[in-house]
């Protein structure tokens, strides 16, 4: 019997030496940050929370598809409601980027929100795109517009 007094079993900790660090560090409870925005008045945002959070614009692409011509795109379309742009390859679309405005060029990063007026439904705009030999394709990005 040792001479420390002994806790209860129902507060005694954990063995800790059986479970590695890492799953310990995931089992630890969150503490929630406040927000700066918090802080201030509610509902309006403060210039380094806007400056943090960058507002997305959208701007519209029209594109024509030959016989020989792919859209060049590749997209993740997971989240089901638009067309999440990983890379731009030769095609349609790098020709849309290299005849207009660096403003209006389309990026990985960028989502495609509607296609020729089709919106909400992936599965349908992917559908729309491998059919349609013209293409209006709505672009949401998060990088600023230039100034006029």
């Amino acid at each position: 019997m040792s001479m420390g007094k002994e806790l209860p079993k129902a507060k005694q900790p954990l063995p800790s030496r059986s479970v590695p660090a890492s799953v310990m560090r995931m089992m630890a409870p969150r503490v929630a940050k406040p927000k700066a925005a918090e802080a201030d008045t509610p509902g309006r945002a403060t210039s380094s929370t806007a400056e943090a959070m960058p507002a997305s614009h959208e701007f519209p692409v029209n594109v024509s598809l030959t016989a020989n011509k792919l859209l060049g795109i590749d997209v993740d379309w997971g989240d089901g409601k638009t067309l999440y742009i990983k890379s731009i390859q030769p095609g349609a679309i790098d020709d849309w980027n290299w005849d207009n405005a660096p403003a209006q060029a389309v990026k990985a990063g960028d989502r495609i929100v509607a296609v020729n007026g089709l919106a909400g439904d992936a599965t349908v705009m992917v559908r729309e795109c491998r059919a349609g030999r013209q293409l209006e394709l709505l672009v949401r990005t998060k990088r600023r517009p230039l100034a006029a």
